[in-house]
């Protein structure tokens, strides 16, 4: 099975050539890109705009393989006076607390973002009133459910 993350990646158009050249297309990366790949592109009037976004889902990225090590390699060799500002690259783990993010392409077309919540089931709704009224003792709504609860408390 292994540990699995879910990855996006972000480029600039200006390095999608070369990507493409020596990442994606290099013998060692093109597992990872045939078989596990989402990509998109964008591209608006702006050329600061336009960019390529790699999606992987559920899938092994280790360090220690090469097409893994290839990819985070050319993020972190871009050339240019800001090469953070040119990429941004974000991997959330298994984990709850796994998160990698590189790069500042914060504002890009793909609208990135992390986004965590919680989410529950509930029957029976309470409100102040209600509570309050759990509190006192007095009565309860579904009375029967709750003495069963009074009881353990």
């Amino acid at each position: 099975m292994g540990y699995r993350s879910q990855v996006a990646l972000a480029l600039k158009a200006k390095h999608i050539k070369s990507f493409l050249e020596k990442v994606v297309f290099h013998p060692d990366s093109r597992e990872l890109f045939d078989n596990w790949c989402q990509i998109s592109t964008e591209f608006e009037d702006r050329d600061d705009e336009n960019g390529i976004l790699f999606h992987w889902h559920s899938i092994k990225w280790y360090e220690t393989y090469d097409s893994v090590s290839n990819v985070m390699k050319f993020i972190c060799d871009l050339p240019g006076n800001d090469p953070q500002a040119d990429f941004y690259f974000l991997r959330i783990g298994e984990d709850l607390t796994d998160v990698e993010l590189e790069g500042l392409w914060w504002v890009n077309p793909f609208e990135i973002s992390l986004d965590r919540s919680i989410h529950f089931a509930a029957d029976n709704k309470l409100d102040l009133k209600d509570l309050d009224e759990l509190r006192n003792k007095r009565t309860i709504p579904n009375e029967d459910r709750y003495e069963e609860i009074l009881k353990e408390i």
